[in-house]
């Protein structure tokens, strides 16, 4: 699995393009002094990249799915760390993102644990029942699906694992609301075609 940048490689990424010459220790040194208002919005778009990551590994089933309501079985991961939320959002830091913090907790599952939910997870799949539907893509995760040739072409000078990453939040980044609003509105138009198809 490639790996999602942290926050500071986010903001790290930013700074360069006006800060050259800077070593990373300085950077390091000025993120660990930032307060949270200023750092929390790169801790969210390194979730959001997180969740592109996600959705891009999935994107076989997704495309699949897409446009018949169909519904996706969870994981036993998914389904632990719903259940976990609170407890990882309690240790995320401006080092270690949500999916970081969430995966670190996980291995630390003990096994009896894990199968638990491993069976909960083969439960729901075998339920005639129904199950919830994915939750509408993100405006960043639609834009980045358009962009994708883009994104690539100008990530290829990049570090593999995190050069499209890099390079989107970058680009989204610098977006004006009125670049961002297409997509913002088909969000939105996906949240009530799902919640029409939830009310039928």
């Amino acid at each position: 699995m490639s790996k999602t940048p942290t926050a500071f490689a986010l903001w790290r990424q930013s700074q360069a393009a006006t800060r050259k010459g800077v070593s990373d220790a300085a950077l390091e040194a000025e993120w660990a002094k930032l307060a949270p208002a200023s750092y929390k919005p790169w801790l969210a778009a390194a979730m959001s990249c997180l969740s592109f990551c996600q959705a891009v590994q999935v994107k076989g089933s997704a495309v699949a799915a897409e446009g018949r309501g169909a519904v996706a079985t969870p994981t036993p991961y998914a389904l632990w760390l719903e259940a976990n939320r609170e407890k990882i959002e309690a240790e995320v830091t401006q080092e270690e993102v949500f999916g970081q913090v969430a995966g670190r907790m996980w291995k630390q599952v003990d096994p009896a644990e894990k199968q638990k939910w491993v069976q909960e997870a083969r439960d729901l799949a075998s339920s005639p029942g129904p199950q919830k539907a994915k939750p509408p893509a993100t405006p960043y995760n639609l834009w980045c699906a358009a962009n994708r040739d883009r994104i690539m072409e100008l990530a290829a000078d990049e570090p593999k694992a995190t050069g499209f990453s890099l390079v989107a939040s970058k680009l989204w980044g610098s977006l004006s609301q009125e670049d961002r609003q297409p997509f913002i509105d088909q969000t939105e138009k996906q949240k009530e075609a799902q919640e029409a198809r939830d009310l039928a």
